[in-house]
């Protein structure tokens, strides 16, 4: 008899006046119930750290995929905005370097204005400079 099982008996015995010996098919009963609950409780474990690695190794996957849908989305942004500017500064081209140099100045860094002058003014030797510091408000 386990310390557990006595205390149980004389606990029906204080309480209810009932008298349990050790061969008592309710105190039998006591014992095996207490025996299914503690395999229960060591299975529940069981099963709640199975899920919880589960959930974890599905975090990691989750944030994965996060991050590549990020990466594609911002890299989609940053392709329609690059065809975009280059769009727009050919389009700007045939009216002259200063338009497209006040183009530039709103799209792109100087690399794609140099560029856009080149295209607009054929003749412009690449080392050619140009004045290029943004007023406040052009600088956001």
């Amino acid at each position: 008899m386990t310390p557990r099982s006595e205390q149980f008996r004389q606990q029906l015995q204080k309480e209810l006046g009932l008298t349990v010996g050790l061969k008592d098919p309710l105190l039998a009963l006591w014992v095996a119930q207490q025996e299914f609950l503690e395999e229960t409780a060591a299975e529940h474990q069981k099963l709640l750290s199975e899920f919880e690695a589960a959930l974890g190794r599905n975090q990691t996957m989750w944030t994965d995929q996060a991050k590549g849908l990020e990466n594609q989305s911002l890299n989609a942004a940053l392709r329609a905005a690059r065809d975009s500017s280059a769009a727009l500064v050919e389009e700007a081209a045939p009216f002259g370097p200063t338009h497209v140099q006040k183009l530039g100045r709103l799209l792109a860094p100087q690399a794609l204005i140099r560029k856009a002058l080149t295209l607009a003014s054929p003749n412009l030797d690449s080392r050619d400079t140009f004045d290029w510091d943004p007023s406040p408000a052009e600088r956001g």
